[in-house]
Parts: C-alpha cells; structure tokens; sequence
C-alpha cells in the first residue's frame, strides 16, 4: 500500500492504494484455521475487517464496504 504523508487527509492514491490491496486478500476459512473464533476476533482476517470499516467510515467508498460485506458474509 502507498503512504503519501503521515499527516492531513487521505489523498485519493492513498485510498486507490488501499482498495487494490484489499482486493487481493481473502478471508480465511474454517478448513485453514484451527479457529475462527481467534482468526476474525485477534487473526489476519478480523484485522481486515476491522480496517476496511476504518476506510469506509473515513472515504464513504462503497466499494470498501462491498469487500467488508463480502468477508462478514465469508464468516457467517
């Protein structure tokens, strides 16, 4: 991902830089975790989550907010 500065807003490469790369991971599934519980509440895919709701929350992109559906739809 692209860090453009560490201070003021977020500029749009930023976000593009951060929509891309959630587009190339997946959640984890039960078959590769021995928990599911620890993966989405502590694991890679739970940080994921919890990064993509960030993202919404600051842009308003609904394209972050599809990806974030899609891995609580994994989950569930």
């Amino acid at each position: 991902m692209t860090a453009d500065s560490f201070t003021g807003p977020l500029t749009q490469n930023e976000i593009n830089s951060f929509k891309s790369y959630i587009q190339t991971v997946e959640p984890v599934v039960w078959p590769n975790t021995g928990s599911m519980q620890g993966e989405y509440a502590q694991g890679h895919s739970g940080e994921n989550i919890k990064a993509m709701g960030l993202m919404y929350e600051i842009t308003g992109d609904t394209a972050i907010l599809d990806r974030m559906i899609y891995f609580c739809d994994v989950l569930l």
